[in-house]
C-alpha cells in the first residue's frame, strides 16, 4: 500500500486519500473479501472503488486522467458478466489491490509494456498469440507505437466482439486497426505501407462492409486476431502458401489463384499498369463520350428551335406537308414484343443503377436507408442480383426474337451502313447552319444504331464482369486475382458510362427533345404518329406510304 499511489498520498498529507477503512470497512467489520458483504467482494469492488473515482469534484481537484472510469466499466463485458454471476475481471484485477501504481510506472500492471501480462492473468491463450505476433514482439523490444491490447479493446470500457459498439466488432475493427495503420506518425516512424485502409474500402469486401454487410471480410478476418504476422512469415494467415486456406473460410474451393495478385490494389501504382491505363482508358472514355453527346444535343435542340421558328414565322419548304385536319393517324413502331423486352431492359437497368451505386456510395443520402437493410442479409445484394437476371432474360429473349420474321427485318434495319456516316455528316451540316435541310432518316437513324449496339456491347461487358463477380471463387480456379480487381474496375465505369450515355443521350431524344417533350409515348403504345414519323424518319413514311398504295384497291 504504502509503494501505491495512495499510500504516497497519504503519506504527503493529502486527507483524500484512501486508507484502509475506506476500502475495507471499519475496524470491527472487516469481513474476508470472499464474503458478498465485504466492500472488496469482486460484486463491490467497483462500487467501492467508485466513491472516489466516480465523485466528479475530486476527480477534477486531484488530476485523476479517467474521469468516468466507473461509468464506462459498468458498461463492459466484465461488469455484465459480474452481474450475471460470472467471474470477470475487477479494478484490482488490473490495478492490483494495494500496490496501485501511475500507469506511466514501468512497475505498474497497467504500464504500457505489462498490460499484455496483465491481461494474460485471464486471458492466456490470447496473450500467448500476442506476444508470438508483430505486436506482441514490438512491445517487449521497447516499442511505444505497436498496439497492446488496450488499444484495441479499449481500457474499461471493453465490450464484447459481438456488441455492436465494441471496437473489435465487425463493424468497427477496421477503423480500429486503421486508428495505427492510417496515423502519418506511425508508418513514417516504422515504414509501414499507407493507404490500406482506402485500398481496403474501395474492394469488394470494403464496399460490402461500408454498406452495412456485417459477413464481409474485414481485417482480421484476413490478417487474425491476436496473432497478426508479417506475410513474410511462412505461420502468417496472409502468407502466399496461406492464402488459400484464409480466404477458404469463406470462399470454400479457393485456390492457388487467390493469392496471384495484389490484394490492397491501387489504381496509381505503378505495378498496377492494367489496371492503371484501363481506367484512364475508361475516364477519357466517358469525358469524350459525354461531352460528345451533350454537344450534340445542344445542336440538335437549337437545330429543332430553329426547325420550329421557321415553321411559326412561315413554312419550312422540308416541312409544308405538315398533316392539318381530319383525324391523327399512327403507325406501328414497336410489336408488343418489342416493348416488353424494352420494358424488361429499362426496369432491370435502373435497379441495377440503383443497387450498384449504393455498393460504391453506401454513406449517400439516397442509398442510406438500402445500405441499413443489410444488417446481416445482403438485400442489396439479391436485388442486384434479381435485375442482372431480369436483364439477361430480356438479352436472351431478344437474341430468340432476331430469329422471327419481324426480328430478321429489325436486325437488318439496325445493321451501320455507309449512308448513315453520310446523314450524320448532313445532319452536323444543318446543326452547324451549313445545310439547310434536315436529313432523310429511314427507319432508324444513325443515334438510334449507335445507342443500340451501344447497349448489346455494355450487356456483354457487363455480363462477363458481374457474373465473374458473382462466382468469384469459381472463376478464380481459371484467372489470377488480379484479373477479378479488372472485372471490378470495368464493371464500375461501364455502369457510370452507361447510366450517363442514357441520361444524356437517351432521355434527351425520347423526353426532352423539341417535339417530344414530355415523352415518346412509343415504348408504351407501340404507336407513332403520322406527323412525328414524317418528320422523323421521312425514307421509311415514304415507304409505308408507297406500301400502303400499292395494297389499297383501285
Amino acid at each position: 500500500y504504502q509503494a501505491g499511489v495512495h499510500g504516497k498520498a497519504a503519506a504527503a498529507g493529502v486527507q483524500e486519500a484512501p486508507r484502509c477503512r475506506d476500502c475495507h470497512g471499519s475496524s470491527h467489520a472487516v469481513v474476508p473479501s470472499g464474503d458478498p458483504a465485504s466492500p472488496t467482494h469482486p460484486t463491490k469492488v467497483a462500487e467501492t472503488c467508485a466513491r472516489c473515482h466516480a465523485d466528479r469534484a475530486l476527480v477534477e481537484r486531484r488530476g485523476i486522467p479517467i474521469p468516468l472510469a466507473f461509468q464506462l466499466y459498468e458498461k463492459s463485458v466484465h461488469a455484465r458478466a459480474l452481474t450475471a454471476g460470472k467471474d470477470a475481471a475487477t479494478c484490482n484485477d488490473c490495478h492490483a489491490s494495494h500496490e496501485i501504481r501511475r500507469a506511466t510506472d514501468p512497475e505498474s500492471r497497467v504500464y504500457r509494456g505489462n498490460i499484455p501480462n496483465t491481461c494474460g492473468t485471464c486471458h492466456a491463450p490470447e496473450t500467448k498469440a500476442y506476444l508470438d505476433s508483430i505486436h506482441g514482439q514490438a512491445v517487449m523490444q521497447g516499442s511505444t507505437g505497436s498496439p497492446v491490447c488496450t488499444d484495441c479493446h479499449g481500457e474499461h470500457s471493453i465490450r464484447a466482439v459481438q456488441d455492436p459498439e465494441s471496437r473489435v466488432s465487425p463493424a468497427a475493427v477496421t477503423r480500429t486497426c486503421a486508428a495505427c495503420h492510417e496515423a502519418l506518425r506511425i508508418t513514417e516512424k516504422y515504414g509501414l505501407p499507407g493507404g490500406r485502409l482506402a485500398t481496403y474500402e474501395d474492394s469488394f469486401h470494403g464496399l460490402a462492409a461500408r454498406g452495412g454487410n456485417l459477413i464481409a471480410a474485414n481485417c482480421a478476418s484476413c490478417h487474425g486476431f491476436h496473432d497478426v504476422r508479417p506475410s513474410r512469415d511462412p505461420q502468417s494467415s496472409i502468407h502466399p502458401a496461406n492464402l488459400p486456406e484464409t480466404c477458404g473460410t469463406c470462399h470454400p474451393g479457393a485456390g492457388e489463384n487467390f493469392a496471384r495478385g495484389v490484394i490492397h490494389t491501387s489504381l496509381s501504382a505503378p505495378a498496377n499498369a492494367v489496371l492503371l491505363w484501363v481506367r484512364r482508358f475508361y475516364l477519357l472514355t466517358i469525358v469524350a463520350t459525354v461531352g460528345g453527346m451533350l454537344l450534340h444535343n445542344a445542336l440538335d435542340f437549337f437545330g429543332k428551335a430553329r426547325r420550329h421558328y421557321r415553321q411559326q414565322a412561315g413554312p419550312a419548304p422540308a416541312l409544308e406537308a405538315d398533316h392539318e385536319g381530319g383525324p391523327r393517324r399512327f403507325h406501328l413502331r414497336m410489336a408488343p414484343a418489342e416493348r416488353w423486352q424494352h420494358g424488361l431492359l429499362a426496369g432491370s437497368f435502373l435497379l441495377l443503377v440503383y443497387t450498384g451505386f449504393a455498393l460504391t456510395y453506401p454513406e449517400v443520402w439516397l442509398f442510406r436507408w438500402l445500405a441499413a437493410l443489410e444488417g446481416g442479409h445482403a438485400w442489396r445484394s439479391w436485388i442486384h442480383r434479381g435485375a442482372a437476371l431480369v436483364l439477361l432474360g430480356a438479352a436472351a429473349w431478344h437474341l430468340a426474337y432476331l430469329a422471327s420474321c419481324r426480328g430478321r427485318r429489325f436486325l437488318q434495319d439496325m445493321l451501320p451502313r455507309f449512308q448513315d456516316l453520310r446523314e450524320a455528316l448532313q445532319n452536323m451540316a444543318y446543326l452547324f447552319g451549313v445545310r439547310r435541310e434536315w436529313p432523310a432518316f429511314d427507319r432508324f437513324s444513325y443515334i438510334e444504331k449507335i445507342e443500340y449496339w451501344a447497349v448489346i456491347w455494355g450487356t456483354v461487358i457487363m455480363a462477363v464482369t458481374g457474373l465473374g463477380l458473382w462466382f468469384e471463387t469459381f472463376a478464380l480456379r481459371f484467372v489470377p486475382l488480379w484479373v477479378l480487381d479488372l472485372f471490378t474496375l470495368v464493371h464500375f465505369y461501364e455502369a457510370v458510362l452507361a447510366s450517363l450515355a442514357i441520361l444524356v443521350w437517351h432521355f434527351y431524344s425520347t423526353m426532352f427533345s423539341p417535339g417530344i417533350y414530355p415523352m415518346n409515348w412509343t415504348w408504351i403504345t407501340g404507336h407513332v404518329s403520322e406527323d412525328l414519323l414524317r418528320h422523323e424518319h421521312p425514307r421509311e413514311y415514304e415507304r409505308l406510304q408507297a406500301a400502303a398504295a400499292v395494297e389499297e384497291p383501285p
